[in-house]
């Protein structure tokens, strides 16, 4: 069990890291914090340490980013679906950066520079591009149903409707009697 006796720490957030999860800096540590974005200052609470860095959730928001937007889907958040995690985020700043993301690990891991990396198209699609997706049954109160990856690992959760998936096969789904 998670203790909240953890102080509250200030975190002002200045990058987005591999995975998803803004970076910052408090207390002399690296923090990572998910459904953050640069730019942010978020009170958070530690959940992790590990020496020079430490995972942190969010409290509250202190400071938002202009970027920032309410998420589409109702299965989105802490302890929601796993499947689209930069949901709270505009499209063109997802795009810029998931872009300075793949900049960062690019010159990290394989020592290419900045002129060595071309800019990423962004997809016309907002919502429905998804083509292919993989759904695990789940039995909630007797019922069964199908479901998605739950951000709490080895949880699913039972899914109404997906706005990434292709509407086609949205309404496919929803003919498919699974039982």
């Amino acid at each position: 069990m998670k203790s909240n006796k953890q102080p509250l720490i200030n975190v002002e957030l200045v990058a987005m890291a591999h995975g998803g999860q803004a970076l910052g800096r408090a207390e002399g540590k690296t923090i990572f914090l998910p459904y953050a974005l640069p730019g942010e200052v978020v009170r958070a609470r530690i959940t992790q340490d590990k020496g020079r860095v430490a995972f942190a959730e969010g409290v509250t928001l202190l400071e938002a980013s202009v970027d920032r937007v309410f998420p589409e889907c109702s299965h989105f958040g802490v302890k929601g679906c796993s499947r689209c995690q930069w949901q709270y985020i505009d499209y063109p700043a997802q795009t810029q950066l998931k872009q300075d993301v793949l900049a960062d690990q690019l010159a990290r891991v394989g020592g290419f520079t900045s002129a060595d990396v071309r800019d990423i198209t962004p997809s016309p699609l907002v919502w429905g591009y998804r083509h292919r997706m993989t759904f695990e049954r789940v039995t909630h109160q007797q019922v069964s149903t199908w479901g998605l990856p739950a951000t709490v690992h080895g949880q699913i959760i039972p899914i109404e409707f997906c706005h990434i998936l292709h509407p086609e096969l949205m309404f496919l789904f929803d003919q498919i009697d699974f039982d």
